[in-house]
């Protein structure tokens, strides 16, 4: 669909050169410890966001 209305991708879409990865875990301690912040700490070429869900879980998300 967004082909048909802006044109190929290949004039849109370039490779940034980074991976993504997100993931959730089951983390009681964890989830406290972030309750109601998101923790974003970054170093050269590295980025890392980090936050508590309602339920006992956190998400991360690793750049």
């Amino acid at each position: 669909m967004r082909s048909q209305v802006f044109g190929p991708e290949a004039e849109y879409l370039r490779p940034l050169g980074m991976r993504a990865a997100a993931f959730i875990v089951t983390e009681p301690l964890l989830n406290a410890r972030f309750r109601n912040r998101f923790i974003l700490p970054d170093s050269i070429e590295r980025v890392a966001g980090l936050y508590s869900l309602r339920s006992d879980e956190a998400a991360a998300l690793v750049v």
